[in-house]
């Protein structure tokens, strides 16, 4: 069973705060709904959501002989999974079976549980571990491309990251292009899931869809909601993430939290609504966000003064609650770190420091400070694996910053809204205590995270479960 924390049954408890923040449609009597489903267009499968969750559990679900239908609320699908930087989190791919790699599930498995500190379903993780390949897997047998780029700080010496080539817009480009291919699969954007309609025996029947404010109802035996976070709905932000609530967003501009309404309508669970994920790397001038890839590699990070004052790969967390305390904050890097930083000179936003000194008149800063940051930063990268950590915490290295150097003003960005609606590992949505609230009613991706990110993130993790629970819903919804 879950650990539910006592931070995280608050957020649960705070769902109350949900009520006039997304317009709920008024419920209907179940006799007045099935007169309403009466004619009505039929689908086996509804699938709200064009993300990779959505579209692979709209896949699924046709490989099975399904009528899909699949709504997108924005004109094109892709969601926030063609924004991500296209790392996935898996093992027993054909990438891994190419380079020799061993691993087991049952090693990845401990590995997700281990990560999450007690607060992660054992299940759901067993469930990722065996289904994330699979997905990896899908994603080469429709042409999707992976770089030969190996992450050993977060893949380890198993390598379970890869990476698109292309990062995320290239998956969803082929994704997108399998789904409306599909002769089983119907696909409606700019088109809203509003409501579930249930029968008397909480069995899913209908659903009802908005498109261009005419309400349309469907009948349909399965609805997988696959809708996103709520990182586009501000009054929500304010309400439960109100930390960031002026912090730049990056999402898929639909995320706005109809999934979470949905669910919890109808009596879903739902936790860690207080936190978001959110990175440090998005260049203020011209409002680029760039991976922190270089700052894993050996990047560091200074405030006004050219000091370090934080640890700069805790990404989704503490690092971005330090940079608000600054008044500004500066992204330093060497040009042999990551080719991500070829690109911010290419675009202009990284400055070439020759020495120190440069860096320190371009932050406006002493340099005696700056130095002798940059100086311990490269001694702790010189000690052996086992032996560096400095005193903000920091694990993560990679090679030592020399002159030229390039800097950038940076500041936090959110990514995605971390808390969701739970579901179980065969993606029924459920209470908060695991009972599922209604037959033929899934969840999948960002709209169900619930307690899975709640103590942390890890580069490729948001894919792996995007992709393994949209899999998993279209299967467990083709059986309704």
């Amino acid at each position: 069973m879950t650990n539910i924390t006592r931070r995280s049954m608050l957020a649960a408890i705070s769902l109350g705060g949900l009520a006039g923040l997304v317009p709920a449609a008024q419920a209907k009597p179940q006799a007045a709904a099935a007169t309403e489903l009466k004619g009505a267009e039929y689908f086996d499968v509804v699938v709200a959501g064009g993300g990779a969750a959505g579209c692979m559990a709209a896949r699924t679900a046709s490989r099975a002989g399904k009528k899909v239908l699949l709504v997108q609320a924005v004109p094109v699908l892709g969601g926030s999974s063609a924004i991500s930087s296209g790392w996935i989190r898996a093992c027993g791919t054909e990438w891994h079976k190419a380079r020799g790699i061993k691993d087991t599930t049952e090693a990845y498995k401990a590995d997700i549980i281990a990560y999450g500190r007690g607060s992660r379903n054992e299940k759901k993780a067993d469930m990722i571990s065996k289904t994330a390949g699979r997905f990896v897997n899908d994603l080469f047998s429709i042409g999707v491309e992976f770089t030969d780029e190996e992450d050993r700080v977060n893949g380890g010496e198993t390598l379970r990251v890869v990476k698109a080539k292309g990062a995320g817009a290239a998956i969803m480009r082929k994704l997108a292009q399998s789904v409306s291919e599909d002769a089983n699969i119907t696909v409606r954007t700019q088109t809203s899931l509003t409501d579930v309609i249930l029968d008397d025996e909480k069995k899913v029947v209908g659903v009802r869809i908005v498109r261009r404010k005419k309400a349309t109802p469907v009948r349909t035996k399965a609805v997988v909601i696959a809708t996103g976070g709520f990182g586009r709905n501000q009054d929500m932000i304010d309400v439960f993430t109100a930390a960031w609530s002026k912090t730049g967003r990056i999402m898929d501009i639909g995320c706005k939290g109809d999934g979470l309404r949905i669910a919890t309508e109808l009596g879903a669970g739902a936790l860690n609504l207080n936190i978001a994920m959110v990175c440090p790397t998005l260049e203020v001038t011209q409002n680029i966000f760039y991976s922190s890839a270089p700052l894993l590699n050996g990047g560091i990070i200074v405030n006004e003064k050219g000091r370090r004052f934080t640890n700069e790969y805790v990404i989704y967390t503490q690092t971005n609650i330090d940079m608000l305390k600054q008044k500004t904050c500066w992204e330093i890097v060497s040009r042999d770190l990551h080719p991500t930083v070829e690109s911010m000179i290419e675009k202009g936003v990284a400055k070439e420091c020759k020495t120190v000194e440069d860096l320190a008149k371009l932050i406006g800063c002493e340099p005696e400070g700056l130095r002798a940051d940059i100086e311990a930063h490269n001694a702790t990268t010189r000690l052996p694996a086992a032996e560096r950590k400095d005193p903000f915490g920091r694990t993560a290295y990679g090679k030592e910053l020399k002159a030229p150097y390039y800097a950038l003003q940076i500041k936090p960005v959110m990514l995605e809204t971390v808390g969701g609606f739970m579901i179980d590992e065969k993606c029924r949505i459920t209470t908060l205590l695991g009972t599922p609230i209604a037959k033929g009613l899934f969840g999948a991706g960002a709209a169900a995270f619930g307690e899975h990110f709640g103590v942390g993130y890890r580069s490729g993790e948001a894919y792996a479960y995007a992709g393994s629970t949209g899999i998993t819903a279209g299967e467990e919804a083709a059986k309704c």
